[in-house]
Formats: structure tokens, C-alpha cells, sequence
């Protein structure tokens, strides 16, 4: 079993159907069907490892058009990956997930409150689940504030109840190599101070994850795991910073096992 990662998100559903069905868009999988893992996941969480999954994306056609819409989609989250019933299961009969992510990076602002509507829905039915824990965390950019997820009104950061908030450190100037002056698409400053007291303002339970990317293919602003730990050295007293999210598990693979080496800096 593997011992570098605590928590696995797949990703991704990346739209719905016009009667708020999630869609699925993982490798090896059809829209409906992804029972292959369901084993794999069932392994996984009788080894300690929380599985969740991810809404959004870069690409797909995930956008909510209504608060009504919005809990359509949280009843059917609930029935075909946590523990409803009555839906066809993706994952397979009896694979309950332990959570959803949302990495919401399109749609209009105007929708936002829609996603706070999903995601305290969903809160609402783990709540009266008394069976297991489950998580909701979300993905937001660094650029502050986030355009979907805030802080603001009407945004999941500031009016969603999420357990943790995994920080897109990369692919913009306010990324992981603005900690060491490297300025990219315009520049910017290494703003994760900025982000940790923002969110202890709207919300003193939520966690913070520094997100990375795992090599130089998975995003703009790598940094090698040596430069991470200086980075997390920096960043670790910080009251509400809870580890380190990699995007993604395949590339930190292939990348002389980066994973491995960036665990061994949270813990050092």
C-alpha cells in the first residue's frame, strides 16, 4: 500500500446532465460506469486513505442554473457516490466515498451562490449520516480573491461549510515560484499569508493546503522539492496550513517519485 499520499481525490465529474446527474471523466471510465476501481477504492480506504471526488475542472460543462438545480445535483451526489440510495452506483454497490472536492474555474459569478446551495446541501446529509466522516473541501486559485470561490458574498469560502481548501499555487504569477522571485504570465507575489488570513476570517475550522504542481508538465511554476521545503519551513507555523496537495498523483510518479520526496519535507 502506498504511504505517501493521506488523501486521493479523483478527478473528475465535469457536467451535468439536464436533470443535474453527475458525469463522469476519469481514464478508463464511461460517463455512468467506473465500477474497475471500485476494488482499488475499497483497498484503499481499508488502509487508512480518505477518497474523495473532485466537481469541475478546467474543461468540461459543469455550470449550476438555479438554487432548485443546485440540490437536484447534492441528491444526486449523495445517491451515487456517498451513502443514498436508489441511483445506479459509478463506483459499484457499496463503495461510499468520503468526501467532495470542488475545483470550480468557470461559470458565471453570478452562480456562485449556487455552489454554496451544493455544498451545504451536501452538508446537511452528511450531518444526519451518523455512519462515517466525510469531508468537502475546494480548489480556488491563488490569484485573491478567487473569482468562484471567494472570499466574498455569496461564495463557498466565505458561506460554505468546507472542511479544507487546497490552494492552486501554480499556473499563475502568484504561484510557488514567486517565493523565490521568479516572476511568470505578469508576475505577482507569493500570496499564501494573504489567503491564510482571509480564511481565518470567514472561517476558523478551515484548512489550507499548499497546492503544487508534481512536475513540469503538470503546471507553470514547478519548483523542486528542496525549494518546497524551504517553502513549507516558511509557511508550517501558520495556524490553518494542513500539508500539501500535488496535481497530480501520475506526474509526481514519473518525476523520480516526487511525492515521496515532498512528503518527507511536510515532515521534516
Amino acid at each position: 500500500m502506498n504511504n505517501i499520499y493521506d488523501v486521493i481525490i479523483l478527478a473528475f465529474v465535469d457536467s451535468f446532465n439536464v436533470n443535474g446527474v453527475p458525469q463522469l471523466s476519469l481514464d478508463g471510465c464511461n460517463r455512468q460506469d467506473c465500477s474497475g476501481l471500485g476494488p482499488q477504492i475499497r483497498s484503499c480506504q481499508n488502509n487508512g486513505k480518505t477518497i474523495m471526488l473532485s466537481i469541475g475542472g478546467a474543461s468540461g460543462s459543469y455550470k449550476l442554473t438555479s438554487t432548485n438545480y443546485a440540490k437536484q445535483v447534492a441528491k444526486h451526489v449523495w445517491n451515487m457516490f456517498l451513502n443514498g440510495k436508489g441511483e445506479k452506483r459509478p463506483f459499484g454497490n457499496g463503495i461510499v466515498l468520503d468526501g467532495i472536492d470542488f475545483d470550480i474555474e468557470k461559470g458565471a459569478k453570478q452562480a456562485n451562490g449556487y455552489w454554496v446551495t451544493l455544498i451545504n446541501e451536501l452538508r446537511k446529509l452528511m450531518k444526519a449520516d451518523k455512519s462515517k466522516h466525510y469531508y468537502l473541501s475546494g480548489a480556488p486559485q491563488c490569484p485573491f480573491p478567487d473569482e468562484w470561490f471567494g472570499p466574498g458574498p455569496h461564495t463557498a469560502i466565505s458561506d460554505a461549510d468546507l472542511d479544507f481548501i487546497s490552494i492552486q499555487f501554480y499556473n499563475n504569477g502568484c504561484g510557488i515560484q514567486a517565493f523565490f522571485g521568479i516572476q511568470i504570465l505578469g508576475g505577482g507575489t507569493f500570496n499564501f499569508g494573504q489567503w491564510s488570513n482571509a480564511v481565518t476570517k470567514a472561517n476558523k475550522k478551515m484548512k489550507i493546503l499548499l497546492g503544487i504542481p508534481a512536475s513540469k508538465l503538470a503546471g507553470r511554476g514547478y519548483q523542486s522539492a528542496q525549494n518546497i521545503t524551504k517553502i513549507v519551513r516558511k509557511i508550517k507555523r501558520t495556524a490553518n496550513f494542513a500539508g500539501i496537495m500535488m496535481w497530480d498523483a501520475g506526474d509526481a510518479k514519473w518525476n523520480n517519485n516526487y511525492g515521496q520526496q515532498i512528503r518527507r519535507s511536510c515532515l521534516s
